[in-house]
């Protein structure tokens, strides 16, 4: 079978697709398994099949059903040309010879400042031929592109381009061209992934002088073929939109090409050896990796080193993670993925249905070219597990003639690092172009310090890049959050850790070095990391001498356990502490409560461990023995984690002596109605269960509840309620816990609680409320609560001597009712009802000196109600 020839794609003859489209639709009608079909690749979300097709009518009338899905597949037998958009899924241009001369404009460090023209600042202003790959910016007001004289955009980037995180939906990612995830908001900057090719000039303006631009392009000596267009019957719009697809798809969607064969992977490596993972005979070019690793502990991912051999040179030589792209030794858990479009993981997935994947799964996209053998090995620097590494490889065929691809090359290097001042990362032995970089650090003492930090790329003449352009230490780190699904870079946490992890792929953009190039490190101000693991990816020319990566230590970097998110804050009197010092007076049903450390890395543990316990059942009890702060209410707060095999518990406090199973509730429909709509608070309850492990990050702040043993020993008490279905068990993981006490009330009022209710008329109690309030003073009160119409009588005592007071104020809400107060048989007062707690002032039948009994009385005017009371205090007699 022949295919007919372009310069940059083939298109299969007519008649082929049309048996393709006839044969895929002969095989969904019977609904057998394809033997008998001969993949071939991937392209845009679509593929192809050819085989023997019988010709019976109905083939063709279900093969008109693909026939739309099959004209708009383009399949590239070379790698596209400048400002092609199948460059963004077909990454083979990154080996081979580069077209054009690169430039690189930046306004974000102020290396090229904007220059007034009109009413607008001109940040570049290009002759052509060339092409924009890549641009980020901030800060731009509304930003005009002009494409040979024509205006194709004119918005506010930050406002107009749709958000990294959460990604939308693909229903909402906007009209193409400038459409998620091609243009998209990453952290604090907007960024720019679409190619812009121009013939003859290129011209961008922003409304604002102090605008950060970084515009990465080429300069051409002929016109690319290409031609930018926002009309949606161009050939730039219609190419697109057949890429479109691919994005829509998980990210580590492997593209597929020409001829390309797949090869199935599938080792056992022990602990402390090395395993070959697959060898190649050339030549060839790996055009896509999925590595799937088990078990799927993160923090082994750092104990793996990739190594892989071209033409018998160890041209890469590596730790896993970065050959990935991801530095961190643990990713953000909260992600489902770590790393960008080219290279990255995907955590481990388990759902409720059919969808679970136990193995971390690493995708590398970077084309990986030889022409006499490959290698690919894994060498485990654990002493302890082994690892099981399956999965596929894609291996394309090179093309016959024209220049030579280029050689993957790369290393890690681990090194001290100044607090203050520079250091070289790393040098180029030779010329290439520079298309993966990370960085990982550890040593901080201010996490805030990275805002000072920057990476240059240094050659004879001086300063070539930095900053965000070449890799965003400063982007993810200015408001100490992290940025993933970016479409170019990713970057971890930069919380209290003490440690961080940077990532960038340059794979529209790569940047050209030369022999003796160098990677420095500039430090502005104390307080930065001490030390790092810096990993590079680049491409060198076959004809230069091969590179021969340096070996990878042995050992790796012992990190202290992790302290996330925001440290317990217990106010005066109360407490915090690690939930799995609790372990060993903790009282369970069934089983035993353990101090954990399995898993406890990945979900980001506090202090590396935390309180386990399986429950067996629904109904079993596990209590925490603690000290009570001395006060009438408290407030319990957590930190919890979450595990696939996680269940739903209920939270109670309880005295020591309690040894009853469980706390009830509340029983009764009026009960079940007030929580059901809000209107009072039930117990808490907390789940253990999640699809990604919870990342310790935020406080979890319980109810406020009566305190059942103050000032002495009581219980906290976690009850099994059930599970989701998609749990395995019924685990509760509790990382931090503490208790604070109320506040003191203000001075002047009086606790109300302190008062003796004297008389209830029948159908009325005025208990102290069970779930305190924090707008109540020391969180508590009484609550009143009457069905029909009846009537509380309270007993206030006051005991100091202190000036003459003719009136009270009483502080309170009503929740439900009418209401009327008196004091000493005054005149009755209606009270007036609010959402939040008010002042009433009631008036004494004449001036009171010294101590004194008062009696308060509050009555229900309406068929049924609920009153809170809070505090009261004497007042001045007036109105």
């Amino acid at each position: 079978m022949r295919w007919r020839q372009s310069k940059l794609r083939c298109v299969p003859p007519p008649n082929f697709v049309w048996g393709c489209v006839c044969s895929k639709g002969l095989g969904m009608l019977r609904g057998q398994r394809r033997r008998a079909f001969q993949a071939l690749p991937e392209a845009a979300g679509c593929r192809f099949y050819f085989a023997d097709v019988r010709r019976q009518s109905y083939t063709m009338l279900l093969g008109a059903m693909f026939t739309l899905i099959a004209l708009t597949v383009v399949v590239f037998a070379d790698p596209p040309g400048p400002g092609d958009p199948h460059c963004l899924i077909d990454l083979r241009h990154l080996a081979r010879a580069p077209v054009g001369e690169r430039f690189i404009i930046d306004t974000l460090s102020g290396k090229d400042m904007a220059e007034p023209k009109g009413g607008e600042f001109v940040i570049a202003n290009l002759s052509g031929p060339g092409v924009v790959d890549h641009m980020i910016c901030v800060k731009v007001g509304t930003l005009t592109i002009y494409v040979d004289g024509k205006e194709v955009l004119s918005a506010n980037p930050m406002k107009a381009w749709k958000k990294v995180y959460p990604a939308p939906k693909a229903s909402k990612r906007g009209e193409l061209p400038f459409a998620y995830p091609f243009v998209q908001v990453a952290g604090p900057f907007a960024e720019c992934a679409l190619p812009i090719p121009f013939k003859e000039r290129l011209l961008v303006t922003s409304t604002k002088k102090s605008a950060g631009i970084w515009i990465s392009g080429r300069r051409l000596l002929a016109p690319p073929e290409v031609v930018f267009s926002t009309a949606a019957d161009s050939p730039y719009m219609k190419s697109l939109k057949s890429i479109d697809p691919s994005f829509s798809k998980p990210v580590d969607f492997l593209p597929g090409y020409p001829n390309a064969r797949t090869m199935k992977v599938e080792r056992h490596c022990r602990a402390s050896e090395k395993a070959t993972l697959a060898e190649v005979a050339g030549p060839g070019e790996i055009v896509g990796m999925r590595l799937r690793i088990l078990p799927a502990a993160l923090e082994l991912l750092r104990y793996q080193v990739i190594e892989i051999t071209i033409d018998g040179a160890p041209s890469v030589r590596m730790p896993l993670v970065d050959f990935l792209g991801v530095s961190h030794p643990w990713p953000h858990a909260w992600m489902p993925r770590a790393g960008d479009q080219a290279v990255g993981i995907h955590h481990p997935r388990f759902r409720s249905g059919a969808e679970r994947d136990p193995a971390v799964s690493g995708y590398f996209k970077l084309p990986i070219p030889f022409e006499k053998s490959l290698r690919i090995a894994i060498r485990n620097r654990s002493d302890k597990l082994p690892v099981t590494v399956y999965g596929k490889l894609i291996v394309a065929p090179l093309p016959k003639g024209g220049a030579k691809p280029y050689r993957l090359c790369g290393t890690s290097r681990r090194l001290g690092l100044p607090e203050e001042g520079e250091a070289d990362l790393f040098e180029f032995p030779g010329a290439g172009r520079l298309v993966g970089l990370s960085m990982f650090t550890t040593g901080h003492k201010h996490d805030s310090q990275w805002r000072k930090i920057r990476v240059e790329l240094r050659g004879e003449k001086g300063t070539i890049a930095c900053g965000p352009g070449l890799l965003p230490l400063a982007m993810g780190g200015l408001s100490g959050n992290i940025v993933f699904g970016a479409f170019t870079w990713n970057h971890n946490s930069l919380e209290r850790t003490g440690r961080c992890g940077a990532a960038r792929h340059f794979w529209i953009d790569p940047i050209p070095v030369a022999k003796g190039d160098r990677l420095c490190y500039v430090a502005e101000g104390k307080g930065g990391p001490t030390r790092a693991e810096v990993g590079v990816l680049w491409y060198q020319p076959f004809d230069a001498r091969p590179y021969s990566a340096p070996a990878v230590p042995d050992d790796v970097e012992v990190l202290p356990p992790v302290v996330h998110g925001q440290p317990g804050r217990p106010e005066p009197g109360g407490w915090m502490v690690e939930a799995e010092d609790l372990a060993a007076s903790a009282e369970t049903t069934s089983g035993v409560a353990k101090a954990e450390t399995t898993g406890a890395k990945d979900a980001f543990a506090s202090a590396g461990a935390y309180l386990g316990w399986n429950a067996g059942r629904p109904g079993d009890v596990c209590d925490l023995l603690v000290a009570m702060p001395d006060s009438r209410y408290v407030r319990l707060w957590i930190h919890r984690l979450t595990f696939p095999c996680g269940g739903i518990f209920k939270i109670g406090l309880a005295p020591l002596h309690d040894v009853s199973p469980e706390l009830t509730l509340k029983k009764g429909s009026d009960s079940f109605f007030d929580r059901v709509i809000g209107r009072a608070t039930a117990p808490a309850s907390v789940d253990c269960y999640g699809i990604w492990p919870w990342r310790q990050a935020y406080r979890f702040d319980m109810p406020i509840t009566l305190n059942p043993a103050p000032g002495g020993r009581g219980r906290i008490r976690f009850t099994c309620l059930t599970k989701f279905r998609g749990s395995r068990g019924y685990l509760l993981a509790i990382d931090q816990l503490g208790m604070d006490p109320a506040p003191a009330t203000p001075e002047g009022w009086r606790e109300i609680e302190d008062a003796v209710v004297s008389r209830c008329d029948v159908d009325a109690t005025a208990d102290l409320m069970e779930f305190g309030r924090e707008d109540f003073f020391g969180w508590g009160g009484r609550e009143v609560i009457v069905k029909g119409q009846g009537a509380v009588e309270v007993t206030l005592l006051q005991p100091v001597a202190g000036p003459s007071f003719g009136a009270i104020e009483l502080r309170g809400l009503v929740e439900e009712g009418k209401w009327t107060a008196q004091v000493e048989g005054a005149e009755t007062k209606a009270i007036s009802s609010s959402k939040k707690p008010c002042v009433w002032r009631l008036p004494l039948p004449r001036p009171v000196t010294g101590p004194v009994v008062l009696t308060l009385t509050l009555r229900c005017r309406s068929q049924g109600g609920r009153l809170l009371a809070d505090a009261w205090r004497p007042a001045a007699q007036g109105p």
